[in-house]
């Protein structure tokens, strides 16, 4: 069974520390509703608590998942759980390289900017 994982944007902002800004600025999205909504800690979502209803964050639309997927260089995969385990290496594994990636760029702009002697 084939399932969206409804968790992996709440612990990939967390662990890479990115600003909601910037990650509605990748799903070309001015507007915090939808992140907070795919977060589950939307308008509706607080409704739902107030109410002492289970709290369903909305999954994230296809267009949007797609741009965030291309931004961060992820594999869309990340998204959806089969049989409770991700399709897609485990966000752990994703956040993983991408801190490798990131480091090696920083050490390519350190290079870039290091005084000549």
């Amino acid at each position: 069974m084939i399932e969206y994982n409804y968790n992996f944007l709440r612990e990939w902002i967390k662990e890479t520390k990115t600003a909601y800004k910037e990650v509605m600025q990748a799903v070309g999205n001015s507007s915090s509703s939808n992140l907070h909504d795919w977060l589950g800690d939307g308008p509706a979502q607080k409704r739902q608590a107030e109410r002492g209803e289970p709290i369903h964050p909305i999954a994230m639309n296809t267009e949007s998942m797609i741009r965030f997927c291309n931004y961060y260089r992820l594999p869309i995969g990340v998204f959806f759980l089969k049989n409770g385990k991700p399709m897609a290496e485990s966000p752990d594994k994703a956040l993983e390289q991408l801190n490798r990636r990131l480091r090696e760029v920083e050490k390519r702009l350190s290079a870039i900017n290091a005084p000549s002697i």
